[in-house]
């Protein structure tokens, strides 16, 4: 049974911690590429080098946008232009 959430009992103390590491890690994977994806890029550039060399994110290479769906239907999104995308 406890073979199913990826716990061997049978090795000892070892897997157990080894199963614990790989989801630390992997929630923090995925914290990171959700504020990779919510960060205003490009707003403040010493933010921009913090974010990436201390908490280790990755800039998007495409712009993200948002879109909400209101109670009528109506779906309402927010397109932002990425620095140096927009042509003068």
């Amino acid at each position: 049974m406890n073979e199913s959430f990826g716990l061997h009992l049978s090795g000892g103390n070892g897997e157990m911690s080894r199963t614990k590491i790989c989801e630390a890690n992997l929630t923090m994977e995925i914290a990171q590429l959700l504020l990779s994806l919510l960060h205003a890029w490009g707003l403040d550039p010493d933010l921009d080098k913090v974010c990436e060399g201390k908490l280790g994110l990755l800039r998007p290479m495409v712009p993200v946008s948002f879109g909400v769906v209101s109670k009528a239907g109506e779906l309402k999104s927010r397109f932002d232009l990425m620095p140096g995308l927009v042509q003068s």
